[in-house]
């Protein structure tokens, strides 16, 4: 059997966190990156046996995850699952997300049934007409743990955690996708109001845009 790490960023999710971990943990083992939160998140955890890695400050969703990449990849897992602590992503789900992997694709993206804002389904919009993925914000992904290594880092450019995804199609990995119904939120978005967090969705948008072209290019010029 691979082994399989789950990734889970935690921002004050201490109302969700114990059962999402206790849950979560029937399908792997739990790498829970503590991105600066001030409430008892991390305190729960520990006191729970499961490990946590923590940040002093709070730097942000694509940073908690690339920390997590580079645990995992310390620790020689063959398989990542990355999923939220806001009570979205039932853990139950964690177990197709490995299943598609061991069936052969090198990674497994998620589809939500509902898209909660205008930036987000842009992001759909342009990255379905481009790359043929339906939703590349939703945090429940699975990869080989030989794309992060092939590509040498998760998200660079604070792309939501959207750019290994990219990496992938660009060389040509095999992709699975898989619909699931999301849940209710429990605890209030950690990418802030619905401005700060359109702003930066959109944000992520343009330097998805600017990346990819760059990655184009290159193989355009090297086929010149």
């Amino acid at each position: 059997m691979n082994s399989v790490a789950i990734i889970i960023p935690i921002f004050n999710e201490q109302n969700t966190i114990l059962k999402i971990a206790k849950s979560s943990s029937k399908y792997g083992t739990l790498v829970c990156i503590n991105d600066g939160s001030t409430d008892n998140s991390a305190n729960i955890l520990q006191e729970n046996g499961f490990f946590v890695k923590s940040h002093s400050k709070n730097l942000g969703y694509e940073a908690a995850l690339n920390t997590g990449f580079i645990e995992a990849s310390k620790l020689k897992f063959d398989i990542v699952v990355t999923m939220d602590a806001d009570g979205q992503h039932n853990p139950f789900l964690v177990k197709g997300f490995i299943d598609k992997i061991k069936e052969g694709c090198d990674v497994a993206l998620g589809i939500r049934s509902e898209i909660p804002r205008f930036s987000e389904k842009l992001f759909a919009f342009y990255s379905r007409a481009r790359f043929n993925i339906v939703d590349p914000c939703c945090g429940l992904k699975a990869y080989r743990m030989s794309v992060f290594m092939d590509k040498g880092s998760f998200d660079k450019y604070k792309t939501i955690g959207t750019e290994l995804a990219f990496f992938s199609v660009h060389n040509r990995y095999k992709i699975g996708q898989l619909p699931f119904n999301v849940e209710n939120r429990h605890d209030e978005s950690r990418f802030g109001s619905k401005i700060q967090a359109n702003t930066k969705i959109l944000l992520a948008i343009v330097r998805s845009i600017v990346n990819n072209s760059k990655i184009i290019n290159k193989r355009i010029t090297k086929i010149k």
